[in-house]
């Protein structure tokens, strides 16, 4: 199940690369996305996990921009507690495009 999302930029976190467990050398970055609840009363801060392509997207964008995330959340446990991850299919901004975004609307206190 894929769930897609519109919100700004709050921060792009450090790179980390792994190897799989096929030895295959792999980066993931992790961003923040601020997103307002259905109401638009109350932002909220989403941790989401790029790869591959996404992660050269991410490199062009600046703290507010806005974005349009399409993520599969997943969990699993270990240890017996659970974890969640939200990994990235499709990552879009109109800034990508060259259109510049209007950040007016957004809310004083991102």
């Amino acid at each position: 199940m894929s769930i897609t999302i519109d919100g700004w930029l709050k921060a792009a976190l450090d790179k980390r690369s792994f190897r799989t467990r096929t030895g295959d050398e792999m980066q993931v970055q992790e961003f923040v996305l601020t997103y307002m609840d259905e109401g638009g009363k109350w932002a909220n801060d989403l941790c989401l996990e790029a790869k591959g392509d996404d992660i050269r997207k991410l490199s062009l964008l600046k703290p507010n921009d806005l974005l349009r995330v399409t993520f599969t959340p997943s969990s699993r446990e270990y240890n017996g507690r659970w974890f969640t991850s939200c990994r990235v299919s499709a990552l879009s901004s109109n800034k990508l495009v060259g259109q510049e975004v209007n950040t007016d609307d957004l809310p004083g206190d991102l």
